[in-house]
């Protein structure tokens, strides 16, 4: 074989292995660049969205955290509410009770004068005291009895000679007679009161049709 021959053969085999050489190096350079372009953005979606996950969680966690914080803030509240309401009905109770005791006591209070003069009266009955002194301390216990139902402001109904008033009078009695008017109260059998205005004992009356 000539020198020649030999030096173009050995150049072709050099080139050959040159250009297998080199399509390996790009073909694998190729598939790793494709696989870092399909499995890389993957990767990263996956990163981003635990990430996402992470910081989502993290923000209901605060959020339940912060809820239960205003609940527990609440339920103090109602529970404080709860006893102040509780309190204040007992205490409001106690207050309408002493009240109440207090009222009694002050109006006994004004009456036992007239218990002391309805003894004397007694007294003097027993005695033998005249009609007359007799009738003129009744008197003065009754007219004692009237201060006292005045100055609690209470009023007597008037009834006799009125027009008969069911909302002031209880007719006990019905008579027919022509020389008094229609419903008419011709009798008073029992005296009525009236307190502030209100009704506290309706007048017995008989009344003419």
């Amino acid at each position: 074989m000539k020198k020649k021959d030999l030096t173009d053969k050995q150049n072709n085999i050099k080139e050959n292995m040159v250009e297998d050489v080199a399509e390996v190096s790009v073909e694998d350079a190729v598939s790793d660049m494709a696989e870092d372009k399909t499995a890389g953005p993957a990767e990263n979606r996956e990163v981003r969205s635990a990430r996402c996950d992470l910081s989502a969680d993290d923000t209901i966690e605060k959020e339940l955290e912060k809820e239960k914080d205003e609940c527990g803030k609440l339920f103090e509240m109602l529970q404080r509410s709860a006893a102040e309401f509780d309190n204040y009905k007992k205490r409001t109770a106690r207050e309408k009770e002493t009240s109440y005791k207090d009222t009694v006591a002050e109006i006994t209070a004004l009456f036992l004068p007239v218990a002391d003069n309805l003894t004397r009266a007694l007294g003097a009955v027993k005695d033998d005291a005249g009609p007359e002194q007799i009738r003129e301390g009744l008197q003065m216990v009754i007219k004692q009895m009237d201060e006292i139902l005045e100055g609690l402001n209470v009023k007597e109904i008037e009834a006799l000679g009125k027009k008969f008033d069911p909302q002031y009078h209880s007719a006990m009695l019905h008579v027919d007679d022509d020389q008094y008017g229609e419903n008419e109260v011709v009798e008073v059998f029992e005296k009525g009161y009236t307190i502030n205005g209100k009704v506290i004992r309706f007048s017995l009356v008989k009344v003419a049709n």
